[in-house]
């Protein structure tokens, strides 16, 4: 993962004289293939809408690298994206990525003349926004009857945490685990319902082998009258 510049010299001895032509033009020479690409990561969107289909990533990088290629496969080990970038962070922006669990790997790529060499692929790794829609209602006339909370899905979850707090960036509980897109909430902390502002947000959750992926999510709240 370290690259040189080398220049060649033409000598020619002569006794105990030694004579050196000028150099060659410089040629950039790579010791070993770029090292195996590690710590790719999707940049933290927790609580913050930043698009619901633009991802950005980020890596580890190689000394030895003049790019990188990645490939992107849905929740469905279907191929989205493939393709190169020059710099190891990377903002996507697909309507490929939005509300589905999606796995990204990268490795490094360095050129000597027209020849391509390629490091190692890094381990895969699983992302996914949180759903792209949400909705709260009252269950009824009464806020002692609770709400609903409903929200689009993303595919390849198995499961969804529902988070409930009375503030907006603080003081969340989870308050259920559920298989599809919806929830009644009836008691928070103990407590029945009461009138006044509630904030939320949904974490979509994957299984992939003994792992369990979770989403990013959006925080979002409403006012009960």
């Amino acid at each position: 993962d370290t690259t040189y510049l080398v220049y060649v010299y033409p000598v020619r001895k002569s006794g105990s004289f030694e004579a050196v032509g000028p150099n060659s033009s410089d040629r950039l020479l790579a010791s070993t293939l770029p090292k195996k690409i590690t710590s790719v990561k999707m940049r933290p969107g927790k609580g913050v809408n930043i698009g619901n289909s633009t991802m950005y990533f980020s890596w580890g990088g190689s000394n030895a690298a003049d790019g990188y290629e990645y490939q992107i496969y849905g929740y469905n080990n279907k191929k989205l994206l493939s393709k190169t970038t020059s710099s190891n962070s990377l903002r996507l922006t697909s309507s490929k990525l939005k509300s589905q669990f999606v796995k990204i790997k990268v490795r490094a790529y360095f050129k000597m003349g027209k020849t391509k060499k390629v490091g190692a692929w890094s381990d895969w790794v699983w992302v996914a926004k949180g759903p792209a829609k949400t909705n709260a209602k009252l269950v009824g006339r009464y806020a002692s009857e609770g709400f609903r909370l409903s929200w689009s899905k993303v595919k390849g979850a198995n499961t969804y945490d529902v988070y409930v707090s009375r503030s907006a960036r603080s003081g969340y509980k989870k308050v259920a685990t559920v298989k599809g897109t919806n929830c009644t909430v009836t008691k928070f902390k103990g407590a029945s319902i009461t009138l006044g502002d509630y904030y939320y947000y949904i974490v979509a959750k994957k299984k992939v082998g003994k792992k369990i992926i979770k989403s990013d999510y959006v925080y979002d709240g409403f006012t009960i009258h």
